[in-house]
């Protein structure tokens, strides 16, 4: 038998995970400050609200971002070589239930890197 520790929360966020893979040479021709426009406004549109990011793009031309959100962030890695990228999106529900805003997010990340087949973990933390 399992005990519950006193401070055993339910969860309390929702954590997507995916696997993408993207049209050939898609992520290839990506550039930075476009990235990063459109993951601002996505993550506005949502009514997430962005505190700060990072994004770099490698001299292979993979491209790694990271947007830290009031409620925890996004971070995404492309490997151009590959039409393969990963993606990671978490958003905690403290004080409101995020769940579908941020299944919104999701969907419209995900567009932005035109996948032809994904791999995709929803987790609730």
């Amino acid at each position: 038998m399992t005990r519950r520790s006193p401070k055993f929360r339910p969860p309390i966020g929702t954590h997507y995970i995916a696997e993408i893979y993207c049209r050939r040479r898609a992520l290839s021709r990506l550039k930075v400050p476009d990235l990063r426009r459109k993951i601002s406004h996505i993550v506005k549109r949502s009514g997430f609200t962005e505190l700060g990011r990072f994004y770099f793009k490698f001299k292979g031309g993979g491209i790694t971002g990271i947007v830290s959100l009031q409620e925890s962030h996004i971070a995404f890695h492309t490997w151009p070589e590959y039409d393969y990228l990963t993606l990671d999106i978490y958003t905690c529900n403290y004080t409101a239930d995020n769940a579908e805003r941020t299944g919104e997010l999701f969907s419209d990340a995900i567009k932005l890197f035109t996948p032809v087949r994904t791999h995709v973990r929803r987790m609730k933390r």
